[in-house]
Protein backbone atom coordinates (compact mmCIF):
# COMPACT_ATOMS: atom_id res chain seq x y z
CA UNK A 1 0.00 0.00 0.00
CA UNK A 2 2.60 2.43 0.50
CA UNK A 3 4.61 4.18 -2.75
CA UNK A 4 1.19 5.47 -3.94
CA UNK A 5 1.86 8.67 -5.65
CA UNK A 6 -0.35 10.95 -4.66
CA UNK A 7 -0.91 14.55 -6.24
CA UNK A 8 1.03 18.17 -4.02
CA UNK A 9 -2.28 19.25 -3.42
CA UNK A 10 -5.84 18.32 -2.84
CA UNK A 11 -7.65 20.02 -5.89
CA UNK A 12 -11.24 21.10 -5.70
CA UNK A 13 -12.41 18.50 -5.19
CA UNK A 14 -13.42 19.30 -1.68
CA UNK A 15 -16.70 20.33 -3.47
CA UNK A 16 -17.70 16.77 -3.92
CA UNK A 17 -17.78 16.41 0.27
CA UNK A 18 -21.93 15.68 0.18
CA UNK A 19 -23.80 13.90 3.20
CA UNK A 20 -25.00 14.59 6.84
CA UNK A 21 -23.47 15.45 9.56
CA UNK A 22 -23.90 14.47 13.64
CA UNK A 23 -22.50 16.59 16.12
CA UNK A 24 -22.88 15.13 20.24
CA UNK A 25 -20.76 16.14 23.07
CA UNK A 26 -17.13 14.85 22.19
CA UNK A 27 -18.38 13.40 19.04
CA UNK A 28 -18.58 14.24 15.54
CA UNK A 29 -19.01 12.78 12.23
CA UNK A 30 -20.21 12.84 8.59
CA UNK A 31 -21.32 10.17 6.23
CA UNK A 32 -21.76 10.42 2.53
CA UNK A 33 -19.76 11.37 -0.63
CA UNK A 34 -15.73 12.16 0.73
CA UNK A 35 -13.89 14.62 -1.14
CA UNK A 36 -10.18 15.79 -0.84
CA UNK A 37 -8.84 17.75 2.21
CA UNK A 38 -5.93 20.02 2.16
CA UNK A 39 -3.26 19.53 4.71
CA UNK A 40 -4.16 19.69 8.27
CA UNK A 41 -4.02 18.00 11.45
CA UNK A 42 -6.96 18.22 14.10
CA UNK A 43 -6.83 17.65 17.96
CA UNK A 44 -9.27 14.54 17.47
CA UNK A 45 -8.66 10.54 17.31
CA UNK A 46 -10.37 10.40 13.31
CA UNK A 47 -11.87 6.68 12.26
CA UNK A 48 -12.24 6.83 8.61
CA UNK A 49 -14.37 4.09 6.89
CA UNK A 50 -14.72 3.76 2.75
CA UNK A 51 -18.05 1.94 1.72
CA UNK A 52 -17.19 2.37 -1.62
CA UNK A 53 -14.39 3.80 -3.95
CA UNK A 54 -11.04 4.79 -1.87
CA UNK A 55 -8.68 7.45 -1.08
CA UNK A 56 -4.97 8.07 -0.58
CA UNK A 57 -3.55 9.56 3.22
CA UNK A 58 -0.80 11.20 2.88
CA UNK A 59 1.37 12.14 6.03
CA UNK A 60 3.89 14.64 6.73
CA UNK A 61 6.68 13.18 5.42
CA UNK A 62 4.83 12.77 1.50
CA UNK A 63 4.13 9.11 2.25
CA UNK A 64 1.03 8.10 0.24
CA UNK A 65 -1.21 4.86 0.98
CA UNK A 66 -4.17 3.76 -0.22
CA UNK A 67 -6.77 3.61 2.50
CA UNK A 68 -9.95 2.03 2.52
CA UNK A 69 -10.39 2.26 6.96
CA UNK A 70 -7.79 4.27 8.85
CA UNK A 71 -7.61 5.20 12.45
CA UNK A 72 -5.84 9.17 12.40
CA UNK A 73 -4.09 10.16 16.23
CA UNK A 74 -4.37 13.49 17.13
CA UNK A 75 -2.00 16.49 16.07
CA UNK A 76 -0.50 14.59 12.99
CA UNK A 77 -1.03 16.40 9.87
CA UNK A 78 -2.37 14.64 6.88
CA UNK A 79 -4.23 14.95 3.34
CA UNK A 80 -7.00 13.12 2.09
CA UNK A 81 -7.42 12.61 -1.72
CA UNK A 82 -10.35 10.49 -2.44
CA UNK A 83 -11.43 8.43 -6.48
CA UNK A 84 -14.13 10.34 -7.61
CA UNK A 85 -17.57 8.63 -6.20
CA UNK A 86 -15.92 7.53 -3.09
CA UNK A 87 -18.16 7.55 0.07
CA UNK A 88 -17.96 6.64 3.29
CA UNK A 89 -17.69 7.13 7.35
CA UNK A 90 -15.63 10.02 8.87
CA UNK A 91 -16.44 9.90 12.58
CA UNK A 92 -13.72 12.40 14.94
CA UNK A 93 -13.88 11.46 18.83
CA UNK A 94 -12.95 13.35 21.75
CA UNK A 95 -9.02 12.51 22.54
CA UNK A 96 -10.44 12.13 26.30
CA UNK A 97 -13.30 9.55 25.27
CA UNK A 98 -13.66 5.83 25.96
CA UNK A 99 -13.79 5.59 22.28
CA UNK A 100 -10.87 7.16 21.06
CA UNK A 101 -8.45 5.18 23.50
CA UNK A 102 -9.76 1.93 22.40
CA UNK A 103 -9.15 3.50 18.65
CA UNK A 104 -5.94 4.61 19.63
CA UNK A 105 -5.33 1.38 21.34
CA UNK A 106 -4.81 0.05 17.90
CA UNK A 107 -1.81 2.20 17.20
CA UNK A 108 0.23 0.88 20.28
CA UNK A 109 3.46 0.11 19.40
CA UNK A 110 2.99 1.81 15.27
CA UNK A 111 5.04 4.87 14.80
CA UNK A 112 2.10 7.47 14.94
CA UNK A 113 2.96 9.82 12.29
CA UNK A 114 3.11 7.69 9.63
CA UNK A 115 0.20 6.98 7.21
CA UNK A 116 0.96 3.64 6.88
CA UNK A 117 0.04 2.96 10.40
CA UNK A 118 -3.00 4.59 10.40
CA UNK A 119 -4.58 1.56 7.96
CA UNK A 120 -2.49 -1.44 9.54
CA UNK A 121 -4.35 0.07 12.66
CA UNK A 122 -7.85 -1.19 11.15
CA UNK A 123 -6.64 -4.49 10.41
CA UNK A 124 -8.40 -7.27 12.74
CA UNK A 125 -6.46 -8.69 15.14
CA UNK A 126 -6.58 -11.33 17.43
CA UNK A 127 -8.55 -10.48 21.38
CA UNK A 128 -4.90 -11.37 22.86
CA UNK A 129 -2.55 -8.88 21.07
CA UNK A 130 -0.51 -6.77 23.46
CA UNK A 131 -1.08 -3.90 21.29
CA UNK A 132 -4.52 -3.82 22.54
CA UNK A 133 -4.03 -4.26 25.91
CA UNK A 134 -1.20 -1.79 26.48
CA UNK A 135 -4.02 1.31 25.10
CA UNK A 136 -6.86 -0.09 26.43
CA UNK A 137 -5.20 0.80 29.85
CA UNK A 138 -4.36 3.70 29.56
CA UNK A 139 -7.24 5.95 31.67
CA UNK A 140 -6.70 9.39 32.50
CA UNK A 141 -5.88 9.86 36.04
CA UNK A 142 -5.04 13.15 37.02
CA UNK A 143 -7.83 14.93 38.59
CA UNK A 144 -6.77 18.35 37.53
CA UNK A 145 -7.45 17.45 34.21
CA UNK A 146 -11.25 16.27 34.53
CA UNK A 147 -11.67 19.61 36.45
CA UNK A 148 -10.21 21.39 33.45
CA UNK A 149 -11.93 19.86 30.81
CA UNK A 150 -15.47 20.31 32.74
CA UNK A 151 -14.49 24.33 33.31
CA UNK A 152 -12.96 24.48 29.88
CA UNK A 153 -16.27 23.22 28.56
CA UNK A 154 -18.76 25.73 30.19
CA UNK A 155 -16.79 28.54 29.07
CA UNK A 156 -18.50 31.62 27.90
CA UNK A 157 -17.14 31.78 24.64
CA UNK A 158 -15.29 29.17 24.64
CA UNK A 159 -12.33 27.69 25.95
CA UNK A 160 -10.23 30.49 27.79
CA UNK A 161 -6.62 30.42 27.49
CA UNK A 162 -4.14 28.25 29.35
CA UNK A 163 -3.00 30.59 31.71
CA UNK A 164 -6.60 31.55 32.94
CA UNK A 165 -8.02 27.74 33.15
CA UNK A 166 -4.79 27.10 35.17
CA UNK A 167 -5.72 29.85 37.57
CA UNK A 168 -9.12 28.04 37.94
CA UNK A 169 -7.92 24.94 38.50
CA UNK A 170 -5.10 25.66 40.81
CA UNK A 171 -2.07 24.77 38.83
CA UNK A 172 1.09 26.14 37.28
CA UNK A 173 0.12 27.06 33.34
CA UNK A 174 3.15 24.67 32.60
CA UNK A 175 2.16 21.67 34.98
CA UNK A 176 -0.91 21.98 33.36
CA UNK A 177 -0.07 21.82 30.14
CA UNK A 178 2.20 18.52 30.78
CA UNK A 179 -0.82 16.73 32.40
CA UNK A 180 -3.25 17.83 29.46
CA UNK A 181 -1.50 16.57 26.93
CA UNK A 182 -0.09 13.38 28.90
CA UNK A 183 -3.65 12.24 29.66
CA UNK A 184 -5.63 13.92 26.70
CA UNK A 185 -3.07 13.25 23.94
CA UNK A 186 -3.68 16.03 22.74
CA UNK A 187 -2.08 19.81 23.56
CA UNK A 188 -4.66 21.91 25.57
CA UNK A 189 -4.26 24.88 22.32
CA UNK A 190 -4.93 22.09 20.19
CA UNK A 191 -8.12 20.65 22.08
CA UNK A 192 -9.19 24.36 22.61
CA UNK A 193 -9.12 25.27 18.78
CA UNK A 194 -10.95 21.87 18.39
CA UNK A 195 -13.80 22.76 20.60
CA UNK A 196 -14.59 25.97 19.41
CA UNK A 197 -14.21 25.09 15.96
CA UNK A 198 -17.08 22.41 16.76
CA UNK A 199 -18.87 25.27 18.84
CA UNK A 200 -18.62 27.34 15.80
CA UNK A 201 -20.45 24.41 13.94
CA UNK A 202 -23.27 24.20 16.15
CA UNK A 203 -24.10 27.80 15.63
CA UNK A 204 -23.90 27.78 12.28
CA UNK A 205 -26.31 24.75 12.25
CA UNK A 206 -28.91 26.31 14.48
CA UNK A 207 -29.51 29.25 11.72
CA UNK A 208 -26.30 31.95 12.61
CA UNK A 209 -24.20 33.54 10.24
CA UNK A 210 -20.30 32.72 9.98
CA UNK A 211 -19.47 36.04 11.63
CA UNK A 212 -21.96 35.09 14.58
CA UNK A 213 -20.31 31.91 14.89
CA UNK A 214 -17.01 32.46 15.34
CA UNK A 215 -17.80 35.17 17.73
CA UNK A 216 -19.86 32.93 19.88
CA UNK A 217 -17.13 30.46 19.90
CA UNK A 218 -14.22 33.19 20.62
CA UNK A 219 -12.69 33.71 17.34
CA UNK A 220 -11.74 36.89 16.23
CA UNK A 221 -13.90 36.86 13.13
CA UNK A 222 -14.96 34.97 10.36
CA UNK A 223 -11.60 35.11 8.65
CA UNK A 224 -10.15 33.84 11.85
CA UNK A 225 -12.97 31.01 11.90
CA UNK A 226 -12.11 30.12 8.09
CA UNK A 227 -8.46 29.90 8.60
CA UNK A 228 -8.58 27.74 11.98
CA UNK A 229 -11.47 25.23 10.05
CA UNK A 230 -8.99 24.77 7.42
CA UNK A 231 -6.21 24.10 9.53
CA UNK A 232 -7.79 21.45 11.42
CA UNK A 233 -10.23 19.76 8.73
CA UNK A 234 -8.46 20.63 5.51
CA UNK A 235 -11.86 22.54 3.88
CA UNK A 236 -13.22 25.76 4.33
CA UNK A 237 -16.44 26.59 6.81
CA UNK A 238 -18.24 27.15 3.51
CA UNK A 239 -16.89 23.91 2.07
CA UNK A 240 -18.11 22.03 5.65
CA UNK A 241 -21.70 23.50 5.45
CA UNK A 242 -22.55 22.46 1.85
CA UNK A 243 -21.15 19.02 2.53
CA UNK A 244 -23.71 18.64 5.47
CA UNK A 245 -26.08 20.29 3.33
CA UNK A 246 -26.48 23.27 5.97
CA UNK A 247 -26.30 25.80 3.11
CA UNK A 248 -27.15 25.03 -0.62
CA UNK A 249 -24.54 24.49 -3.47
CA UNK A 250 -23.40 28.16 -5.29
CA UNK A 251 -25.37 27.08 -8.28
CA UNK A 252 -28.90 26.90 -5.81
CA UNK A 253 -28.15 30.38 -4.75
CA UNK A 254 -30.02 32.76 -6.26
Amino acid sequence: MAGVTAPPHASDSAARWRGDAVFTPGFMAFTGRIGDADRHAHAAVQVLFVARGGLVLTDAQGQATHATAAIIPPGVVHQVTAEPGTSGFAAFLDPDSATARAALARLAGLPGEAATSWVTATSPRSPESPLDSLGAARRRSHPAVADALRVAAGWPGGPPSLVELAARVGMSASRLAHVFTAEVGSGYAAWRRWTRLQRGFTVVREGGSLTEAAHAAGFADSAHLTRTCRELIGITPTEALIATGWRPPPAQVS
